[in-house]
């Protein structure tokens, strides 16, 4: 019936707007059933409101360590053929930084994802953020120049990061 969550609570309010127009009022089958659908819906709105600012609250915490890893390690992030770095530009724009999987940072990465799941009960692990994009930090040009490859061909860049 609802598409996601969001559509949920989209209906839950267009529901409660019903139930204050005079129309409804005055028809008391429609005003129950709206009183019902509002009671039914009013559980579920309120844990995705609360389950939503959790969630708020630890995409901040995820992304202060995120830019505190960046940060500590430049050398990690995911960098365009002018070495600028990735999607975020400079750490004075407000943005996610991208890394690259052939820096330290993978094993970083793995590291959290093992932490997770030796400690805690999750039905899974969704990581974003993490499409196969062509690379031109360091340790990708200098594995590339290993290889006998021409580093700022987009190909080959882009087979390193397959």
């Amino acid at each position: 019936m609802f598409e996601n969550l969001d559509d949920v609570l989209l209906h839950y309010e267009e529901v409660i707007n019903e139930l204050s127009e005079p129309e409804v009022l005055n028809d008391q089958d429609k005003y129950r059933a709206l009183m019902k659908e509002q009671t039914d819906l009013t559980p579920i709105v309120e844990k995705y409101k609360e389950y939503s600012k959790q969630l708020t609250a630890k995409k901040k915490e995820i992304t202060k360590l995120e830019n505190k890893i960046a940060k500590e390690h430049p050398e990690w992030l995911l960098r365009n053929d002018d070495d600028t770095p990735s999607w975020t530009p400079s750490f004075k724009v407000p943005g996610y930084h991208r890394f690259c999987f052939n820096t330290p940072y993978l094993d970083y990465l793995l590291a959290q994802v093992k932490e997770v799941c030796e400690n805690y009960d999750a039905d899974g692990i969704f990581t974003d953020i993490v499409p196969i994009v062509p690379c031109y930090c360091q340790t990708c040009v200098k594995e590339m120049r290993k290889r006998g490859l021409d580093p700022y061909n987009p190909p080959n860049a882009y087979n390193l990061a397959v």
